[in-house]
């Protein structure tokens, strides 16, 4: 595959990259890892070579689809990529991919995928009928961001052009860290949400919407809400009964609404 580059398993990358004559590394490059460790599922960051690396874990359910998905997705964006992976994995993942209809979810997908909000964008939302991306919301001045929360995690610049999607509490800790200014997993912290949009991913995935990078699940520049919205849980619409509101009781308590409401997703 040109543009993508093999190191050995024992490998240690460090901020020198070995296919660019030992240059330091710069953001035209990202890295994949394959590991062999039940106690990892996926972890993204920078490592030592300060540019955005990924681990996957062969004990990650659908690390054959996520590491092909990874590989295509940034090639396509035009990187060039580093990969720690045996040839051995690498052609058995490929051959399960190639049977793969990405009209369809696969049997780990799942069949809702949740975007989480700020207080004060939500109304905003449902006047303009869709999610814009940051870089859609920045170009409307809709924002004052300087950057987006999720440059503090290495994440690429042009994942700014995308609304990310997810699924439990990984929606509010994003919304957290936003309201702090700062990657905060501490699911037990007080903090002011917004709302939970629930979508239908079946229906994204056979519109051709869906874009899977191996670690999101996302929507390039806008997503129209009327044709894929399920529900909008805000905190009006949950019974707290005293409890402090936060990232862990918002989501529990909207997944169990959603679920109720929903029976069967």
């Amino acid at each position: 595959m040109k543009d993508v580059y093999f190191v050995d398993l024992d490998y240690e990358i460090n901020q020198y990259n070995p296919f660019d004559n030992n240059k330091l590394f710069n953001n035209e490059w990202v890295i994949l890892k394959i590991v062999d460790d039940p106690n990892v599922n996926i972890l993204v960051g920078k490592g030592k070579s300060n540019v955005y690396e990924v681990s996957i874990s062969k004990y990650c359910e659908g690390w054959q689809y996520r590491i092909i998905d990874f590989i295509n997705y940034h090639l396509n964006n035009n990187y060039k990529i580093v990969c720690s992976i045996n040839k051995k994995d690498l052609n058995h993942a490929k051959e399960i991919y190639n049977n793969t209809n990405p009209y369809q979810l696969r049997y780990y997908e799942p069949k809702v995928l949740i975007h989480s909000t700020l207080p004060g964008y939500v109304d905003m939302i449902k006047e303009s009928g869709c999610l814009k991306s940051w870089n859609r919301l920045k170009n409307d001045s809709t924002i004052n961001d300087e950057q987006p929360i999720g440059r503090l995690l290495g994440d690429p610049k042009h994942y700014s052009d995308y609304i990310m999607l997810g699924e439990g509490i990984s929606c509010e800790i994003v919304v957290l860290s936003k309201q702090l200014n700062r990657i905060e997993m501490n699911i037990d912290l007080e903090y002011e949400p917004g709302g939970r949009f629930y979508f239908d991913a079946t229906r994204l995935a056979s519109d051709d919407l869906l874009v899977r990078d191996g670690i999101h699940y996302k929507v390039k520049d806008e997503l129209p809400i009327d044709h894929y919205l399920l529900s909008l849980i805000t905190p009006k619409d949950i019974q707290f009964n005293n409890k402090a509101i936060t990232p862990r009781s918002f989501t529990e308590l909207s997944d169990r609404l959603f679920k109720k409401n929903f029976n069967g997703l």
